[in-house]
């Protein structure tokens, strides 16, 4: 079922509507952002919305573009600000759903330092960090985290435990299976104004944010 609805959903100007045949067209000419929804009522439907992002997928594309911030060469190119107002963690903090008021709040007081800081209004490639009530970054408003820290068993980019509350994510998975992260605890108070860090989310993949106090 899951299939033939993500099938379905491929844009085509052939009249042919089976979804067996829709799985082999090579028609699509800009990429989407494709959500996969469901509930009791309407069970599973998708919501598209177009994005910038290539047509076409070289063979180093997702280690150059998806996995670009890994890179030690990478410049920082987002503005990351850390927000004023713990989160209240709960099953819509973990778990993805449009239940989401306390994301969309948490970016509208980004807005103000986007504000202060740009001069102008404009969000474009900035984040904002949650913490939780006991002062752990747990995430961004749409991006999982990782701080480079150093300990005894050397540097690593340290991603806060799903215990904190942030959301498990497809992105920080993978990261996490093939080792690039690891799990611990990010106080809120070892960020300063200037570190670098790792944001990442299924969609932008992972790059480099600049901390802004």
């Amino acid at each position: 079922m899951l299939l033939e609805v993500l099938v379905n959903d491929v844009p085509s100007s052939n009249t042919e509507k089976s979804w067996e045949f829709r799985m082999n067209l090579l028609e699509i000419k800009k990429t989407s952002k494709l959500r996969l929804c469901f509930n009791d009522e309407d069970g599973l439907w998708i919501e598209k919305t177009f994005i910038d992002g290539p047509t076409e997928f070289s063979p180093n594309h997702f280690t150059r573009n998806i996995l670009g911030g890994l890179l030690e060469t990478t410049e920082p190119t987002w503005d990351i600000f850390m927000d004023d107002v713990p989160m209240v963690t709960s099953q819509f903090t973990t778990l993805k759903t449009t239940k989401r008021d306390h994301y969309n709040a948490a970016r509208k007081r980004m807005m103000c330092k986007v504000k202060e800081f740009r001069s102008n209004d404009k969000i474009d490639k900035a984040e904002i960090l949650l913490f939780n009530d006991h002062s752990l970054i747990t995430e961004g408003s749409i991006t999982n985290i990782a701080v480079k820290m150093t300990d005894n068993n050397g540097t690593r980019y340290v991603t806060p435990h799903l215990t904190s509350g942030c959301l498990c994510g497809i992105m920080r998975y993978y990261l996490l299976k093939k080792g690039h992260i690891v799990e611990g605890d990010v106080p809120k108070g070892s960020l300063k104004d200037g570190d670098v860090i790792l944001i990442f989310n299924g969609v932008m993949g992972c790059v480099k944010g600049t901390i802004r106090m």
